[in-house]
């Protein structure tokens, strides 16, 4: 599946993701799940939070989530039990982002990283 950017309706508010600017923070959305990723704390950081509708956070705990850069092999992390991921030392680039969950491989295209 892949998720697409989601532009909120004017006035619409949504909490930010820990240790991010908000300017820079974007949310993807595909059916019922929500991938939302900005910087971490560091330079070459990269932090996310995957949230699924009617879904227990512990089904997330453990699940792999790679960065694929086009130049060069893909990055991996896990999300947590809370569906929360980071990568550290990402350097600029586009990558594409793969979530696998439970059921199914959510993919953001052309993610663009400063």
């Amino acid at each position: 599946m892949v998720a697409t950017l989601f532009r909120p309706a004017p006035g619409l508010a949504y909490g930010g993701l820990r240790g991010t600017s908000e300017a820079t923070t974007r949310v993807f959305q595909v059916d019922d799940v929500t991938v939302t990723v900005g910087p971490g704390q560091g330079p070459g950081s990269l932090v996310g939070l995957v949230l699924i509708a009617g879904t227990e956070l512990q089904a997330l705990d453990g699940r792999t989530v790679r960065l694929i850069p086009t130049d060069r092999a893909a990055l991996s992390s896990s999300m947590d039990d809370l569906g929360n991921f980071e990568f550290d030392g990402v350097p600029a680039g586009v990558y594409a982002l793969e979530i696998e969950l439970p059921d199914a491989l959510i993919v953001v295209e052309e993610l663009h990283l400063d």
